[in-house]
């Protein structure tokens, strides 16, 4: 099911920082060594991200050697909000509140479709997009002025549900893991589909914990939106506010070559690291 609206339009006024580190910067992994991953890593991997929990993925077949692809990149993240007394109510399918946010909040919860509330007691829950209502909730136009009419009508009309994932919940199942999910158009990209993009290996991720990661390049079809179309591509980066990737530019002529992974391998981790 579709949960996002669009991006586009909050990816242009967010900056996308660092520095690209070259592909050299990590030894050639295309050996046909074979490699595994324990039960707790992907476990972990699920929770808050960490160096000691970020997989490295090293493939027996060339990432290269897929199918290749021209693509263009916005991204998305967990918006995160207050929950407050008298607010406007985050409905579920049936017109429940599940919790009271502000004006600005709420849109912003809806446009990016999933959303982190903390209570008044300090405590965190991860609402995800679970539909639409009937009506208009909430008129979003006021902080989004670049959406289309037809657009700002789906805003106000999302309704959410307790995510399964703590980070959100995907498509077709799927949770959302930071740096490694991508949402796409399915007509072009499968879900369930490995992804490998030259640019993104070896780019250093700094974590909201401090620490520092070093991406491999692969990417997992786990997601959809209605706004992302053809060779459009959107990065879940988890609660960061600012893309780590510098080929992400959310403009549709920055486009970068990528390949679609033919390693069950490699399929299989990313798969059970989305579930």
């Amino acid at each position: 099911m579709t949960r996002k609206l669009t991006h586009l339009a909050l990816a242009l006024t967010l900056a996308c920082t660092s520095s690209a580190i070259a592909a050299s910067a990590i030894p050639p992994a295309w050996s046909n060594s074979q490699w595994s991953v324990s039960s707790r890593q992907y476990r972990t991997a699920q929770s808050s991200p960490s160096s000691t929990n970020w997989v490295t993925l090293t493939p027996s077949v060339h990432p290269t050697s897929g199918r290749a692809l021209s693509l263009w990149s916005t991204y998305y993240h967990i918006y995160q909000a207050q929950e407050i007394t008298y607010g406007y109510p985050l409905l579920d399918r049936s017109g429940r509140a599940l919790a009271y946010l502000s004006h600005r909040d709420w849109c912003y919860a809806a446009l990016q479709g999933t959303v982190q509330v903390q209570d008044r007691s300090g405590n965190l829950t991860t609402y995800n997009f679970a539909g639409r209502g009937s009506r208009l909730q909430l008129d979003c136009s006021a902080y989004f002025k670049s959406l289309s009419p037809a657009t700002l009508q789906k805003t106000g009309r999302v309704r959410f549900g307790l995510a399964r994932g703590p980070h959100g919940d995907g498509a077709g199942g799927y949770r959302l893991v930071p740096y490694r999910t991508i949402a796409v158009d399915r007509q072009r990209i499968p879900l369930g589909s490995v992804i490998y993009i030259p640019a993104a290996r070896g780019q250093h991720i700094s974590l909201p914990n401090g620490e520092t990661i070093i991406h491999d390049g692969y990417f997992f079809a786990a997601d959809v939106g209605s706004a992302i179309k053809g060779n459009q591509i959107d990065v879940f980066v988890g609660s960061d506010k600012r893309s780590p990737f510098p080929f992400i530019t959310s403009n549709s002529r920055g486009t970068f070559p990528a390949f679609v992974v033919q390693d069950p391998q490699i399929n299989q981790v990313l798969s059970r690291l989305h579930r």
